[in-house]
C-alpha cells in the first residue's frame, strides 16, 4: 500500500484518503531535568500545573558569606529532589547582600514534598537569624507564555 507524502494518510478502498492516527512513541529517553515531565507525558497523565516561585532575602551586613554557604548547601539538596526542575541562586549586582532564588517544581505534590523536607526547615531556622527580613519573601508565579 502506498502512503501519501504526509505519512499520516493512506488510500482508502474507494479512492478517498483515510486518516491514520499516529501513536506517540512509548519509549522515553530521560534526561536529568526533564525526566518527570517526559514520564508524565508518555503515561497519559492529562495535565499538571508546575509550581514556580522566587524567594528574596537580604543578608545582614557581615553575614553575606554565611548566607551564601547556607544557600549553596541547600541548593545541592533541592536539586536532587525528584520533582524539582530548577533551583537557581542569584545575587543582585548592585547589592550583593540581596539574594534571589528562582525555583520550579513539576507539580503541587513535588512542591509539598520540598516544603516537608527536614533540611528545608533546618535551613530556614539558620537563615532567619542571618537575614534582615527574618524569613524568605516568597512570590508565586504563573507561566504566561506557551510552552
Amino acid at each position: 500500500m502506498r502512503l501519501c507524502s504526509s505519512c499520516w494518510q493512506r488510500p482508502y478502498a474507494a479512492g478517498r484518503l483515510a486518516r491514520r492516527r499516529r501513536r506517540p512513541s512509548r519509549s522515553v529517553s530521560l534526561t536529568a531535568d526533564a525526566s518527570l515531565t517526559a514520564l508524565y507525558a508518555t503515561r497519559g497523565r492529562k495535565s499538571f500545573v508546575s509550581v514556580i516561585l522566587y524567594a528574596e532575602f537580604t543578608a545582614k551586613p557581615g553575614f553575606e558569606s554565611q548566607v551564601q554557604k547556607l544557600i549553596s548547601e541547600l541548593a545541592e539538596k533541592v536539586r536532587q529532589e525528584r520533582g524539582n526542575t530548577e533551583f537557581t541562586v542569584y545575587r543582585e549586582r548592585d547589592n550583593p547582600r540581596k539574594f534571589f532564588v528562582f525555583e520550579e517544581y513539576l507539580d503541587e505534590a513535588s512542591f509539598e514534598a520540598h516544603i516537608a523536607a527536614e533540611y528545608g526547615a533546618v535551613f530556614n531556622r539558620h537563615l532567619s537569624s542571618l537575614i534582615e527580613e527574618g524569613a524568605s519573601q516568597l512570590t508565586f508565579l504563573t507561566r504566561s507564555d506557551p510552552l
